[in-house]
């Protein structure tokens, strides 16, 4: 095997210990968020903080995307603020 397949292949190692890790986040923040929204007490409380936490998977993005021209202070910043208005 030459160089650029091994290459190759600790890419995809590394891609894949990659996805793995992100997915795990989001399993433990759901996990998180179904106690909390058995306390609750709202029909379908956890059916919504799950759909509540895809949405902002994608919008997030979508929002912070054309900031980070001007450096990154500005999304941490507009993600800090939306994190504390949004907590309880």
């Amino acid at each position: 095997m030459g160089r650029e397949g091994f290459s190759r292949r600790l890419g995809s190692v590394n891609a894949l210990v990659a996805a793995t890790a992100f997915g795990g986040t989001f399993v433990g923040i759901t996990s998180l968020a179904l106690p909390f929204g058995e306390h609750l007490q709202v029909p379908r409380a956890v059916a919504l903080l799950t759909a509540g936490c895809g949405i902002g998977q994608i919008t997030g993005p979508l929002i912070s995307r054309p900031l980070p021209a001007t450096g990154y202070s500005a999304p941490l910043l507009r993600a800090s603020v939306a994190v504390t208005h949004i907590t309880p």
